[in-house]
């Protein structure tokens, strides 16, 4: 790094530049970057302002790379993030659900974050976010808040706009924070027992299908054959069709539903024939009245998947039935019971049992092994 002068010029004046280099240790490419100043005062702070930078590690984020300032520092948040946004979608191939539920959150950070510079987002910053967040939404929607921002902002920092990424280091919360994971027979019952008339089939549809939410909304009847006794589901999560066999309980709810519904596209409607598209308000009234509190929709999938475990289902039939790419997944909604457990400590062998005759055979008296080096007396 040095300052030098160049001139005189035609006015008999001199120009100041500052030069220095960009060291491959720091990640740069080593060339050296000059920059002209009025004067050698200037020069010497402008110098001074770049080495820093350097040594601080903030250069990207102030100095673009012929070592001008950058325009980018007072940029705000909600000023770059639908571009950050965007540049984040490119090859994730999301599903037009994620992607809508992606540009809500989008929105939503924008509202928190919007007024705060690029530059000023930090791990403090994310972390009190987080906080504010939790207050309205359960901790894995949270997560799902966080991991956008997070690959948001990785995206400055794959740009040059930030150095680091300040959400990569803020906790998460437990992704399994409710009490349920699956419910028993007995408390399904009470479940369906406490469901509306129009709620009912379609609990039943997710207890003996484990069919997800969305799903369960997109089924139209062309997908139910009732006389083969078979549900496709065309579309799902994995982006791999499936088909469930229809269980006789499921079988007589869809026959009464196509009889006395209407005879609109989809297969569970509201009252007046209308698609139902969220039934969230149904679903609270009816987990509260069978006093199952805090109880997921979603759990009824871990159910579905815990019933044939219990079940002794072949574990590909049940990935098969299910959806699922791996059968890592479905053990994730595979929950082994008690009675499961309490039947495998059942079933060892009995041993030790009193009253028990035990016949021991007759054993020789051990020989005893004459030690090497001693002599027979």
């Amino acid at each position: 790094m040095a300052v030098y002068r160049r001139g005189p010029n035609k006015n008999g004046g001199y120009t100041y530049y500052a030069e220095w280099r960009l060291p491959k240790r720091l990640g740069f490419d080593g060339s050296k970057r000059v920059l002209a100043c009025g004067s050698e005062k200037n020069a010497r702070i402008e110098l001074a302002r770049r080495y820093s930078a350097l040594r601080e590690g903030t250069y990207r984020i102030s100095y673009d790379d012929r070592g001008n300032d950058r325009t980018l520092i007072s940029a705000t948040f909600g000023e770059v993030a639908q571009s950050l946004f965007e540049q984040r979608a490119i090859g994730k191939d999301w599903r037009p659900q994620t992607k809508t539920k992606n540009e809500s959150r989008l929105k939503v950070l924008v509202d928190l974050l919007g007024n705060r510079r690029l530059t000023d987002i930090s791990p403090h910053s994310v972390e009190k976010l987080r906080r504010v967040l939790r207050e309205n939404v359960s901790g894995p929607t949270v997560n799902r808040y966080i991991a956008l921002l997070s690959g948001m902002l990785q995206v400055a920092v794959r740009n040059g706009d930030l150095v680091s990424n300040p959400a990569r280091g803020v906790g998460r919360y437990k992704e399994n924070e409710t009490a349920w994971s699956h419910i028993s027979p007995d408390e399904a019952d009470r479940l369906l027992a406490a469901c509306s008339k129009f709620l009912r089939p379609i609990v039943t549809c997710a207890l003996y299908t484990g069919m997800r939410a969305g799903e369960i909304r997109a089924l139209t009847w062309r997908d139910v054959d009732l006389k083969l006794s078979v549900v496709w589901i065309r579309e799902s999560k994995s982006g791999k069709p499936r088909e469930v066999p229809i269980h006789e309980i499921l079988k007589r709810e869809l026959v009464r539903l196509k009889r006395t519904g209407s005879n609109g596209e989809y297969v569970f409607t509201k009252s007046d024939g209308t698609h139902y598209k969220d039934w969230r308000g149904a679903w609270l009234a009816a987990t509260k009245e069978a006093g199952l509190h805090g109880l997921r929709f979603h759990d009824l999938r871990h159910t579905f998947g815990t019933w044939h475990l219990a079940a002794n289902t072949n574990p590909y039939v049940t990935q098969d039935l299910m959806g699922h790419l791996t059968n890592h997944m479905t053990r994730r909604y595979s929950h082994v019971t008690t009675p499961v457990k309490r039947a495998a400590i059942e079933n060892m062998p009995r041993v030790g049992e009193p009253g028990k005759v035990i016949e021991i055979a007759p054993t020789q008296t051990p020989i005893r092994v004459q030690s090497a080096g001693k002599a027979d007396k």
